[in-house]
Formats: C-alpha cells, sequence, structure tokens
C-alpha cells in the first residue's frame, strides 16, 4: 500500500469514469479489512477490501461481465484446467482408476500476481476474443488500467493505493487470477490432462512429475507449494479423499474442524431467521452430504455428525430431526 492524497484520488477516479462514460452519483471508497486463516499452521492473514457501492462498483461490475464472457468461452471449450466446483473432481474419481495424487495451493496468489505482467495478459485476451468482448481495444485498455492500477481503500482516516497484486474482495478479483493462471497453463493442458484448478488450488491426478514443470508453467513470482498429504488422504476444497490402491472413497472434509476451538456452523433455533430458511440449509447441507459422499455409510455418518450438531449447539428440536430424518426415507 501506498499512502495518497485524498483529493488527487477523487480527481483521478472522475477522470477514469468521464473516459468510461460511466455516471457517478458519489465517491465511496472500500475498507481494508484481515481475515485470519485459522486453518493454517502458523495462524496466516488474508487482506480483503470491502464496501458496498464504492467506486469500484459500476466499473467493476462492468469488467467482470467481460472478464465471465472469456472464461465461459474457455471453460466451455474444455482445454482448460479451471474448475468453479467439485463435480468435475467427483466424476473422474467415480470413472477412472487413480494411481496418484497430489494437491498443491499458490502462496499469496493474489498480492504475487504482477500488475504489469496481468495487464498483458489481459490485452491479448483481446486479441484472441475481441468478438465475444464487443468493445474496442481503447475502452478495454482503460477499463485495465482502473481497475488494476486505481484501488484506493481506506484504512483508518487515511487513503492508500495498493500498488501490489489484485485487491481481494472485489467481484472480478477471482476472475482476474483464473485469466492469469490460464494463459500459462493453457499450453500445457492437452500434455497434462488430469489436473483441476479452483482459482490457487490444484490437485493432480495421474501425473507424478507435476513439481518438475512448475517452473515451466507458472511465472516466477508466482510460488506452488504442494501439501504435506500422507499418500492415503487427500483434503481439496470440501472433499476429504482417501485412496486405497487404485480406488478413491470420498467423505465431506470441513478445514473448520481443524480449528482448535468450536465453530457454531448453522443459525441457532431460537434466532430470528425464518423457519423455511432453517429448513432449506438443513436439507442443502444433507443433499451435499450425499452428493459427496462415496457411499450410504460414510453419508450416514456425516448426516448424523450433522443432526447431533442441530441438537447440540444451534438447539434444534427433537421432532424437527425427525422431520428430516423421515425425509430420508
Amino acid at each position: 500500500l501506498s499512502n495518497f492524497n485524498n483529493n488527487i484520488a477523487i480527481k483521478k477516479i472522475l477522470a477514469f469514469y468521464k473516459r468510461l462514460k460511466i455516471k457517478i452519483s458519489n465517491i465511496q471508497f472500500p475498507y481494508l479489512i484481515i481475515s485470519p486463516k485459522f486453518h493454517k499452521i502458523p495462524v496466516k492473514f488474508r487482506t480483503i477490501t470491502c464496501g458496498s457501492n464504492t467506486y469500484l462498483t459500476k466499473p467493476g461490475t462492468i469488467f467482470s461481465n467481460y472478464l465471465n464472457k472469456i472464461i465461459n468461452y474457455i471453460t466451455k471449450e474444455g482445454f482448460s484446467w479451471i474448475i468453479t466446483n467439485n463435480q468435475p473432481i467427483l466424476d473422474f474419481i467415480k470413472h477412472n482408476k487413480i494411481n496418484s495424487i497430489a494437491t498443491f495451493d499458490f502462496q499469496d496468489l493474489f498480492n504475487s500476481i504482477p500488475l504489469s505482467k496481468l495487464k498483458d495478459v489481459l490485452l491479448n485476451y483481446y486479441h484472441d476474443f475481441k468478438n465475444i468482448l464487443c468493445c474496442d481495444f481503447d475502452y478495454w485498455e482503460i477499463l485495465i488500467n482502473f481497475c488494476l492500477f486505481s484501488n484506493y481503500l481506506y484504512n483508518g482516516r487515511d487513503i492508500f493505493l495498493q500498488i501490489n497484486g489484485i485487491p481481494q474482495g472485489s467481484n472480478y478479483s477471482s476472475l482476474l487470477a483464473n485469466l492469469f493462471l490460464h494463459y500459462y497453463e493453457k499450453n500445457f493442458t492437452l500434455s497434462i490432462k488430469f489436473v483441476f484448478r479452483y482459482i490457487d488450488d490444484l490437485i493432480i491426478f495421474n501425473f507424478q512429475d507435476f513439481t518438475v514443470l512448475l517452473s515451466d508453467i507458472y511465472p516466477e513470482e508466482l510460488i506452488l507449494l504442494r501439501n504435506h498429504d500422507d499418500n492415503i488422504n487427500f483434503n481439496f476444497l470440501d472433499l476429504g479423499i482417501m485412496k486405497v490402491e487404485n480406488i478413491c472413497f470420498v467423505d465431506l472434509y470441513d478445514k473448520r474442524n481443524d480449528f482448535n476451538f468450536n465453530i457454531n456452523k448453522l443459525v441457532t433455533w431460537n434466532s430470528n431467521v425464518s423457519r423455511s430458511i432453517y429448513l432449506n440449509t438443513t436439507f442443502n447441507e444433507m443433499n451435499r452430504i450425499k452428493r459427496i459422499c462415496s457411499n450410504i455409510y460414510l453419508s450416514k455418518i456425516q448426516i448424523d455428525k450433522l443432526f447431533q450438531n442441530l441438537i447440540k449447539n444451534n438447539g434444534y428440536p427433537t421432532n424437527v430431526i425427525k422431520f428430516y430424518i423421515k425425509s430420508l426415507n
């Protein structure tokens, strides 16, 4: 972050708005908050910029729409490692023999992406996708410059300009990260097929030499760390994968269970939340468990844990739990 004069920041923002032909009624700066990562040892922190209806909201929405067009086209063609949920992994495990598994994550990805390289990548994307973007090159470049290099925020009473990395918390942050990484991955997607990446987390099946190729795939600014799995149990997103010879069994994984304190994951029965939300939230969680778990035995264990938590920590009446149990039959 770099300390910045308030009036200068406003003048720069207004100038960009004029060039982007966007009307603005007020300029509200986002705030900087810090979110702890309790599942990391030692505990690490994630910096997030947040705030509703800030000066970034309108151009950010426009930018996100363009970026989504590119990503939707890329993922539709099928030649990418990008995933948006765990279903492709579940499908792959179900239909394939698994010889090896490795999981990785990028160290501080959002703050490590060099903005100058990101801009070059986005400009190159324009030439490949200008027919679906439906905007001229100058407008695309102005939008990039604004969203990458004009990230002002409040920290206390002072205004700062973010000069390194992508601001986490904006609606286009993960889209930028996905497109930046895909730009370097695209030359390897045909030769290394069984890789799935959810933003900064990767899981690789049946390819043991991936570590050797990291420096060939990704730019030097990015650090990809292999997780310390025990070659039997692997955790990825909300999947707990157990490998037995060439077969994998999948269970529900929740990183919050690794915290050294209790987490109340669902609303309490006596809160002011609508009863329909209680019911739908619990049903959705039950369906998620049944979708993820490989067999009825694992599903039953997880659903029993859910019910015990609802009674013990959330005060759900036993007749409501009986209603849920009846719905399973």
